[in-house]
């Protein structure tokens, strides 16, 4: 008799860990959709608008007059309208040899995917590369 509860017991257990295991997944696919994504293609409307396709490697490039850089990073934060990020990336100059030079440098951007804009934003002494190519 005692073989039969523990078996039961066992059933239960098997089947609660399975329901907490699809509940953990179910919770993790509503936050990426609901906060993560939107976030992604943030970013990627950033890349799409701003940044052509040999600028987004990450490895030395080459721009028109300016040199070469190095994308080091992209941050991207939430603001008070909803669906509106701010979305910025930082390159680092590099000198002929591929070395850093000088401090890296932000350019900032307002996005939202859900209505499909970006627009630079240019704070005092930042300009987006677009704007100092054509310079």
């Amino acid at each position: 008799m005692k073989k039969k509860t523990d078996r039961k017991s066992t059933v239960k257990k098997a089947i609660l860990l399975s329901l907490l295991f699809l509940a953990a997944i179910v919770t993790t696919y509503v936050i990426f959709v609901t906060r993560i994504d939107p976030k992604i293609e943030a970013i990627e409307l950033v890349k799409r608008e701003y940044l052509p396709k040999e600028r987004l490697q990450e490895f030395v490039s080459d721009i028109n007059r300016q040199g070469k850089f190095k994308l080091e990073g992209w941050k991207i934060e939430e603001t008070g309208e909803k669906g509106v990020f701010l979305v910025s990336y930082s390159i680092r100059w590099l000198d002929d040899g591929g070395f850093r030079t000088g401090d890296p440098v932000g350019f900032w951007f307002r996005v939202s995917p859900e209505r499909g804009f970006c627009d630079p934003i240019q704070p005092g002494s930042t300009v987006t590369p677009q704007m100092t190519e054509g310079q």
